[in-house]
């Protein structure tokens, strides 16, 4: 019960007011910088990989500082989709 009071006393101070008012814009900047952190990771995978699969380059957008005009993958200018999952469809009937 004590913990309860707190946090109502909390929430009700100038204080407690103010994060409840930024809470919401806190967390979507942080859910776009988790967002943006990801994709860099990624690309950076991917980009460690071209070695091995030079196939990739023509679908990984250009590296930042080349320019937009070093990346001729498919509808250069728009970011990367990735590859449409195999269909069923055209699966053969398991043995």
């Amino acid at each position: 019960m004590e913990d309860i009071q707190g946090l109502v006393k909390f929430y009700e101070s100038p204080l407690g007011q103010r994060v409840v008012k930024n809470l919401p814009e806190v967390v979507q900047n942080t859910q776009q910088t988790g967002v943006q952190m990801d994709q860099k990771a990624a690309l950076d995978v991917l980009r460690s990989m071209l070695a091995e699969y030079p196939e990739l380059k023509q679908m990984l957008p250009p590296e930042p500082g080349a320019g937009p005009a070093s990346w001729a993958g498919p509808g250069a200018g728009a970011p990367p989709q990735p590859p449409a999952p195999p269909s069923p469809q055209g699966a053969a009937p398991p043995k």
